[in-house]
């Protein structure tokens, strides 16, 4: 489920391209991993941003991309402490990953006043 989506080095998907969520690529409806690959081994490309509400992972060796849908219906929060790291689905989900991670967090007002008040930190 997309709103589960949750990624930091120890819990990388397996080599190749996964699909959480779905999209549509050209007149095809793709949904998730099994969606996106019998998309691909078609012979079509999927491309980054396309139509839907989906978050797309392509690992390569020690290489990872993750993007979302073009109209931004997936929303990334990404945090990053030298070469740790974490991308999730939900920020309150990444701060409450962060914490039981006993990692020390303090807010950036610019940052989260748009959108949070300080009661949910």
């Amino acid at each position: 489920m997309i709103s589960d989506l949750l990624l930091d080095p120890g819990t990388l998907p397996a080599e190749g391209s996964h699909l959480v969520g779905f999209a549509w690529a050209d007149t095809d409806f793709v949904i998730g991993t099994d969606g996106l690959s019998a998309y691909e081994a078609a012979g079509d490309t999927f491309h980054w941003g396309a139509d839907g509400h989906h978050v797309l992972i392509r690992r390569s060796g020690d290489r990872i991309r993750i993007g979302a849908d073009a109209a931004g219906y997936a929303h990334l929060f990404y945090w990053s402490d030298g070469a740790d790291w974490a991308v999730a689905y939900s920020f309150i989900q990444l701060v409450a990953y962060l914490r039981r991670r006993g990692v020390r967090l303090t807010e950036n007002i610019a940052q989260t006043g748009a959108f949070l008040s300080r009661k949910q930190l």
